[in-house]
Order: C-alpha cells, then structure tokens, then sequence
C-alpha cells in the first residue's frame, strides 16, 4: 500500500488506521532503519509536492525541520530562492530550510543578502545566524546587510553579528552601536542583545548604552547590559531618575533595579519628588521607589495628606499605597481609621486592606469588625481577608461563618479560602463547618464541603461528606467528592459525582472541574479515566494539562487517546501522545501505538500546532 503524506488530513488518517491495524505496516516499522526510510520517502514527497503544488510554506517548513536528513531537497530550495517569487511566508520558510539542510549554505546565503526581496534577505541573514561556526565567512556581508535600507534586514542581521561573534576575529561592535542609533526599535533592540557577545567592552559603548536608557524601546535591555559590563554608576541612576519623573509611561522603572545596589541611590531623588504638586510625577516617584524594595518610612507624610484629598481616586491610591508600606506605615494607622468613614466604598475597601497589613491594635480590629456588615461588598471581603491576617482567631470562625452566607459571591469566595486557610492550619477547626453542610444554600453547602477537604480524613467529617453525595445539588455533590479523594479512598458513588461534572455539556462548568481535580489527583491512576472521559465531553485545556501533568503514568489511557485522536483529528491529542510514549519505559509496552504516533506525526508536516509535536518526535529516537 503506497501512502501518500501530503494527502489531506482524513486521507492520510485513514490510510494509516488501515495499515496499521489491519496488517499492512509490518512491525519492522519500530526499527531505526524503517523509520529513516519513511522519512527519505517523505523527503522525495515533500519535493514532488513543491514542484507540482505551489507556494506550500508548511511543506518547506518541515524540510527546514528535517535538517540534513533532507539534504536532497537543497538543490530545490536553492531555486526557489534565487527565483524570489512567492509569498513573503514561503520565500522566508525556504531560506530559512536551506541554511538548516544544505552542506555549505554561505555562498548562495551571502548572495541572498543582496536579493531584491526583503523577505529573502531578512531569512538569509537569521540562518547565517544560525550556522555558527560555519557561518563566520559571512560576517563582512552581514556588516554591509546592517546598514540595508528595510529595518527588518538591519534587525535580523544585527542579531546574525551578535550570534556569529565567538566564531569570528572581525570586529563588530562599531557596526553595532552605529544600530544601536537605528531609527527603529527592534534594530536598537537587536543590536544590544548581539552587544552582549562582545568580549571586551569600551567607554564608547558604555557611554552609547547610557544614551540608551532614555530610550523606552530598549530601556531594560540597555539596563541590563550596563550592570553585566560594569557601567552601572550614579551616572546612569540619575538619568533613570529623570525618566522616572518627566517622561510619559515608560520601562525605566522597571530598569532601575537592573543596576542592584548602587540603585538605592536613587531613593533620595523620588522622595524629593513626592514634595511637588504634580501629581503624575508623584506617582512614577512612587512606582520607582516601589521596585526598589519596600515602600519607604518617609513616604507616610506625603500618602496621608492625600489620604485627605477631595478627588476620591486620590485617596483610594493612597490607601493602596499605604498598604504597600505594610509595617513601616504605623503613623498612617488614625489617618487610615478615619478613612473607614470614607463615603466612597473603594477608599474604604482599600483602608482596610492596608489596616491589615500593618497590623493589629484594638482600635483597628474594632473597625474591621464594623466593617464586615459594610453595606458594600468589596469592603465586606477586604474586612473578611483582614480579619485572617489580624483577627482574634478566636472569632475566625464566626466570621468566616458569616461571610459564607453573605449575598456577595466575593464575599463567600474570600470567606470560603480564609477557612480552607484556617482547617489546613488547625484541624480541630473543621467540626465547626459540619452543620453548615445541612445549610438551606447549596452556595454555602459547595463551600463546606470544599473546606472539609482539608480534614476528610478525620471520620465524622468523612461520614459527613460521603453524606453530601447524596446531595440535590450537583456542585455539592461534585465537591465533597473532590474532598474525598485527598483520603485516597473510592467508591463508585465518588466517581459518579465527579463524573458528572467532568463530562457536562457546559464547557466552563466542565473546565472547571477538571481544574479543580486536576489540582487534587496527584497522578492518581484510579482518576485517569476520568480525565480521558472530561476530553471526550469536548476539548478543554485544562483536560489536556491534566493528562499531561500524568507523563508516562498516562500509559494505560494512550490506546484510547489515539481512538480519540482519530475520532476528533486532534493536533493537541497528537501532541499529548507524542509526550506520552517519548518515555523510554512506555515506549516497549505500547510498541504497536507508539510506532504508529511517531509515524503519524512524523507524516504530517503541513500544520504549525505540529512543531513542539516534531520537535519531541525527534527527541524520542533520532533519525539520521
């Protein structure tokens, strides 16, 4: 039976299921030698469909994946270049597939550099790039290629230079810092990643770098690189300090820390400039100090006086910066009190969130409990994530209580986690929740029997748990379950409640609960099963990262998973598979299943949700 690999998807699907199970693909299949012939006869179809079928980029594309496995095809490739016509994707795949499998690509690449279309250039110039050792003849023809009149060539061959730099003695870092004063951004971008393989640096690219910084295309790289070659001074503080403060939003913040110690000198600066009326200037002082570390003492004074503010937005922000401060803020305890009494509900959500980070008093816990019958939600389940930090424990579980049965989700979301905090912690904690599973609300059943997973073990919880399964609601039902399996025992009741939510028709409710037995499973091969039966129900990410997380353990689902994978012609399910039998130990097992999904996906080039696909193949058993 001949096999056509370029055929469409189904075709060539069906031609595979066929031979491989009816007899037609003899068992030698699984040896180096069949294998490598399959792959030179897909090599000679490749070709044959280039020639007849034009323009097919996927199909240069896997030669280039090939690599010298499909040197025959060189010749080919070389045409299609030197012809430039075509797309810009397909011109870019086949110049690209000719550096990775011809045996001295240099010349017709150096050539390629001078092509008229820029997308020849631009592809010539990366896989020179990627030559190495091999490619550091072409290096005068990249310093040309980095002064071409397309930014995209410039680009790609200032990250050519940088990557053929160890191979070379040809300086390159004139042609580089000339870049680096490119007028467009990738070029500067590129030519500071390449300046890093320069091996020696100069006061001149020092000083160019440091020009760089006030450019908010390259700031961090530019950062970066300054503290790797030793040019991070107060020099380079102080212009990071003025981009901070008088520049439109830019990386400068995130680039100060990049120097380390010598950073701290900046402190002063944007302290200084929290004095001033300006009040976007204040606020990039802010951010700056903030990547410095913890907020400082100093900036109390300024964020209580906003904290008086009649703009509300102002005094919603200095409360969410007073609870950055955390403990240095003590001084801002009375001016934070008072904004409890704050007519705008987030001023007051955002007071109490920094209340609990700085920490208790009585005055405070007083105001938090007031602030649990708030008639706002958001300040309801600030004051229920506070009184976790800083509440008597002693009245935790009243108050957990007491936001499980509140009419905000939220609410009952923050009350719900603050318990499973409180049971992980202290076991002796979870009878108290037992009469809230005979609640009236399956909201605040879902949440008991959430939080009892964490003393399922403990028999009267158990007891009760396993009463939950029998519950009208599916939700609850589906959670206490989820609680039961951290124990580790199954009946088939469990698995019917999981079940049932694992395969519902609704895909959020259904991704869902895969996530949260994902969470739980720990490879637990009584749960495998179920997974699979959650991806027949329909695709769902979070289907595929369960069975994944499994790695060969998912052995036993892989015949069923390549029935699947037949039924849906599903690229992820392909991929997962491949995953699957690159183990060497599941490989002996399922020789028949794995032979045939490494001779599936090898086949099947003309798709980009293939490369990690392929890339894997290869890993699993090379082929030469």
């Amino acid at each position: 039976m001949t096999l056509n690999v370029l055929s469409r998807r189904t075709a060539c699907m069906a031609a595979l299921l066929l031979a491989a199970f009816v007899g037609h693909i003899p068992r030698a299949w699984a040896s180096d030698q069949e294998l490598q012939r399959q792959q030179q006869t897909t090599v000679t179809e490749m070709i044959k469909h280039i020639r007849t079928s034009l323009l097919d980029r996927y199909a240069v594309r896997s030669l280039g994946r090939l690599g010298p496995t499909a040197r025959r095809a060189a010749p080919l490739l070389r045409e299609i270049i030197e012809a430039g016509q075509g797309s810009s994707d397909y011109l870019y795949e086949a110049t690209l597939a000719f550096g990775r499998i011809d045996e001295n690509p240099v010349p017709t690449l150096t050539s390629a550099l001078r092509h008229d279309r820029w997308e020849i250039r631009v592809s010539a110039a990366l896989a020179l790039g990627e030559l190495g050792s091999r490619g550091s003849s072409a290096v005068p023809e990249l310093l040309t290629s980095v002064r071409d009149g397309d930014f995209r060539v410039r680009a790609a061959s200032a990250r050519a230079l940088g990557q053929l730099q160890p191979y070379t003695k040809l300086s390159i870092s004139s042609a580089l810092l000339t870049a680096l004063g490119d007028k467009d951004g990738d070029v500067r971008r590129e030519a500071i990643y390449s300046l890093r393989s320069v091996a020696v640096p100069t006061d001149e690219m020092k000083a160019a770098l440091k020009k760089a910084l006030k450019d908010r295309f390259v700031q961090l790289t530019a950062a970066d690189l300054l503290r790797r070659i030793g040019g991070a001074d107060e020099e380079a503080v102080e212009i990071l300090v003025r981009e901070i403060l008088d520049r439109e939003p830019n990386n400068a913040a995130e680039a100060l820390p990049k120097f380390g110690a010598i950073a701290q000198k900046a402190v002063p600066q944007l302290l200084a400039a929290l004095d001033e009326k300006d009040r976007w200037r204040a606020q990039r002082a802010l951010e700056g100090l903030q990547k410095l570390g913890p907020l400082p003492e100093a900036v109390v004074p300024y964020l209580v006086k906003r904290l008086r503010h009649d703009d509300r937005t102002v005094r919603r922000e200095a409360a969410t910066w007073l609870a950055a401060t955390g403990l240095q803020a003590q001084a801002a305890v009375p001016a934070l009190l008072e904004a409890l009494k704050d007519a705008e509900g987030y001023v007051r959500s955002e007071a109490v969130e920094a209340l609990g980070r700085i920490g208790p008093t009585d005055a405070v816990i007083s105001e938090v409990r007031k602030a649990l019958d708030d008639p706002e939600a958001w300040v309801r389940a600030a004051a229920v994530k506070t009184w976790e930090k800083i509440g008597p424990s002693s009245e935790a579980i009243a108050v957990f209580m007491k936001g499980l049965h509140d009419k905000d989700d939220y609410v009952r979301i923050c009350a719900r986690t603050a318990f499973e905090r409180l049971v992980g912690k202290d076991p002796a904690a979870a009878p108290a929740l037992l009469g809230a599973l005979r609640d009236e609300s399956p909201l605040v059943r879902e949440a008991a029997a959430i939080v009892l997973g964490g003393a399922a073990k403990d028999r009267p919880v158990r007891l009760a748990l396993e009463a939950m399964l029998s519950d009208a609601d599916a939700r609850v039902r589906f959670a206490a379950a989820i609680s039961m399996v951290a124990d580790g025992r199954y009946n088939e009741q469990i698995k019917d409640a999981l079940t049932e939510l694992l395969t519902h028709r609704d895909e959020g409710v259904r991704g869902g609960a895969v996530y949260r037995l994902s969470k739980v499973a720990n490879r637990d091969p009584v749960l495998l099963p179920l997974f699979v039966a959650a991806l027949k129900a329909g695709e769902n990410w979070w289907s595929y990262e369960a069975l994944r997380s499994y790695g060969p353990a998912a052995a036993p689902a892989v015949p069923e998973l390549v029935a699947l994978m037949d039924s849906k012609e599903d690229d992820q399910i392909l991929a997962l598979l491949v995953e699957i039998v690159a183990h060497k130990d599941v490989q002996p097992a399922l020789a028949p299943e794995t032979t045939y999904v490494k001779y599936w996906a090898a086949q099947h080039y003309n798709s980009e949700a293939h490369k990690v696909v392929r890339d894997i193949l290869l890993q699993i058993r090379p082929l030469k």
